[in-house]
């Protein structure tokens, strides 16, 4: 038993690796102007963006993102159709970053779907007849997200720049893969010597 506890343990110890970050550009642009303006660039969704600017002068720059944040409140337990909405409403979150230079950066995070689960109050009760204490939960989406992107050359004078926009998401690295199958065939392996023995 303790040679199994031991093989466990050892397994899950090499299985243990951090995530990398994988890159997707969603978004890439070169040219030589003396300025630039793209809006309405649409995101994928939830995730953290990065925007990446380089320009053969410097320049004044502005970076732009907007999400709409949307919520319900339904009866739990989740989830439920939407037939079952009590409330909800909806408003653009807003945010920006602006410089001057030959380089700019940037990062700009959509949150993903959130649940909170609650019991209602004299509020609904007074406003929708809901008795107190009925288990109730809140979802809050972020949806219609876009960026805006500008650069200036206020001198009037013509300058080479290059724009990236990246999504970044967590994978398992290629090792971390390996590590976990290596863990686990060590861990059937004693499980089969072990029932050898016991047989």
């Amino acid at each position: 038993m303790r040679r199994l506890l031991g093989v466990a343990a050892a397994a899950a110890a090499i299985s243990v690796a951090g995530p990398a970050l994988a890159s997707t550009v969603i978004f890439q642009n070169t040219g030589a102007d003396s300025y630039f303006n793209f809006n309405g660039i649409s995101l994928p969704g939830a995730g953290t963006y990065t925007i990446e600017l380089t320009s053969s002068a410097p320049i004044d720059f502005f970076f732009g993102g907007t999400y709409t944040e949307h919520w319900d409140v339904f009866f739990a337990p989740a989830p439920k159709p939407h037939s079952q909405n009590i409330e909800g409403n909806d408003g653009d979150i807003y945010s920006d970053h602006s410089g001057n230079g030959t380089y700019g950066f940037w990062t700009f995070t959509v949150p993903k779907t959130l649940y909170s689960f609650f019991d209602s109050d004299i509020g609904y009760y007074d406003a929708y007849s809901i008795p107190v204490g009925t288990p109730l939960y809140l979802e809050t989406k972020f949806e219609n997200a876009y960026l805006d992107l500008e650069g200036e050359d206020f001198s009037g004078g013509t300058f080479n720049y290059s724009l990236t926009v990246t999504q970044l998401s967590a994978v398992p690295e290629p090792a971390t893969w390996a590590m976990m199958i290596a863990g686990f065939g060590m861990a059937g392996t004693a499980l089969r010597t072990r029932r050898r023995l016991t047989a």
